[in-house]
């Protein structure tokens, strides 16, 4: 498939997965502070995590011109991109500050089990997949974040739709909430950076596996919301 044909198949997926009914509580919850806190804390775990699934994507995958774009894409996450000059997890410091947390408060922090069996979860889907087909999860989960045109019609993608009810329910700016306005934007970019990849990667009669795959890393994503969920409302 050409590259303009996977971004409308994992389009697909993507609006699929925005309507699930784990992903609308996540996002339909009042933010409150206490809210808020556990939601940074294990959201920077799952941060964290994705590090090291990029990284086993990396030693997955032995095509040199896709390593340097896995490098790229992750310089950008670790290291400096427009949105920050220390790496996207300090844009999480930031924004933990604003609801009153230090930055230890925030890195250091125990996984709860829903987040800790996710996070497993991503790394095994990757390690037992081909790359491509673990490329393809990666990928999905960076385009559910973004407020793309596709998404913007139903409400946006996770990342803006944090933001939003960041700004609203705790009476926050986009200052303040620095990690979820970067990433509804430039997870646009990372999640249009690997389409030729996968056009020219995926063998004819592939298509169908690495979809699937796709499809698996956001009901693992799913599951989290839903769990997380199911905490928060627990908590006022």
């Amino acid at each position: 498939m050409k590259a303009h044909e996977w971004q409308e198949e994992l389009g697909k997926l993507v609006l699929d997965f925005v309507r699930t009914p784990g992903f609308v509580a996540y996002h339909s919850l009042k933010v409150t502070l206490p809210r808020a806190r556990v939601s940074i804390k294990q959201s920077a775990i799952n941060v964290r995590n994705r590090r090291d699934q990029w990284a086993l994507l990396y030693s997955r995958c032995r095509e040199l011109p896709v390593r340097q774009k896995i490098m790229e894409h992750e310089y950008e996450e670790m290291v400096e991109d427009e949105y920050s000059k220390y790496g996207h997890l300090h844009l999480m410091v930031r924004q933990g500050a604003s609801i009153g947390l230090s930055a230890d408060e925030v890195l250091n922090v125990e996984p709860l089990p829903i987040t800790q069996a996710v996070c497993y979860a991503y790394l095994w889907l990757i390690q037992d997949h081909t790359w491509q087909e673990g490329l393809a999860g990666l990928v999905a989960n960076e385009m559910k974040n973004a407020n793309t045109p596709l998404l913007n019609d139903v409400g946006g993608g996770g990342s803006g739709r944090s933001a939003k009810r960041w700004m609203e329910d705790l009476g926050l700016t986009e200052e303040q909430v620095p990690n979820s306005v970067a990433h509804s934007k430039a997870d646009e970019k990372h999640g249009e950076m690997f389409l030729s990849v996968l056009e020219q990667h995926v063998s004819p009669g592939q298509e169908e596996n690495v979809l699937r795959a796709a499809k698996y890393a956001l009901d693992l994503r799913g599951v989290w919301y839903e769990g997380m969920a199911a905490i928060l409302e627990k908590l006022e």
